[in-house]
This record gives structure tokens, sequence and C-alpha cells, in this order.
């Protein structure tokens, strides 16, 4: 089973009473990130992304190092990161970050750019999306 197939058994499960998970945008090694309905009294609030992290319990301090450090930046080109959260899916305790839905991606910049790009054009998206994944 691949990292995508994995994250996709949690896809309309609750992560915390406050976060229903929808949909796996992305995932590696180190977790996933969905698409979520942050929920209040029944009722669908806002979109925002959460990142899952792997229950991997020898990377929880690494885990809750990057949380912090996330919480802490802010800065334009950074997706905002709301909160640090706590949950559990399917009886197993995971470490997540709730943040900013990004409205865009680098593969989506590129195609919007055109081919083929100016160094300066290329340096300044790469730097943008490289920010917004932090």
């Amino acid at each position: 089973m691949n990292s995508n197939q994995f994250w996709r058994m949690f896809e309309d499960e609750w992560f915390t009473p406050k976060y229903r998970l929808k949909k796996v945008l992305g995932a590696g090694s180190s977790g996933a990130v969905f698409l979520a309905d942050e929920v209040i009294v029944d009722r669908a609030i806002r979109e925002v992304a959460i990142k899952i992290f792997s229950d991997d319990r020898e990377q929880q301090e690494r885990q809750i190092t990057e949380l912090q450090t996330a919480i802490s930046l802010k800065h334009p080109a950074l997706l905002e990161s709301f909160s640090p959260e706590q949950g559990w899916l399917k009886g197993t305790e995971y470490l997540g970050l709730v943040m900013e839905l990004a409205q865009d991606s680098l593969a989506k910049r590129l195609r919007q750019e055109g081919l083929p790009l100016s160094e300066i054009k290329l340096i300044d998206i790469v730097i943008y999306s490289f920010a917004a994944t932090v």
C-alpha cells in the first residue's frame, strides 16, 4: 500500500471533534495533508488544510518542534499556521497542524507563467513555493 492509499482510509473521518477530514491533498513519508472542515455546532465554518504527521513515536520530538516552529512563523509568503492539534484516527493518536488552505501550487504557477521562465521569475516562484510549504 502506498502512502496516498494509506492516508485515504482517513477521508471523511473526524480528526478531533472540531475537524472533519475531507480529502487527501498529498502524502509522503512524514505524513499527509488533508482538506478539512472546521466545524462548530454541526456547521462547517471554514475549509482548512491539516498536516497530519505519521505515528512514528521515535519522531515525536521532531514533530513537536516542527509544530512549535510552524505556529511561530509569520510572513506574507507563508501559509498561516492556526493551531497544533492532537487527534485520533481509527484508534491511533496523531499530531497535526491546522493551517490556511493554499490557493496555488507550484505546478499551477508554472502553467500560468508559461515556459521558458526567466531566471529571476524562476527564483521568485521557487522561493515563494518553498516558503508556502514550510
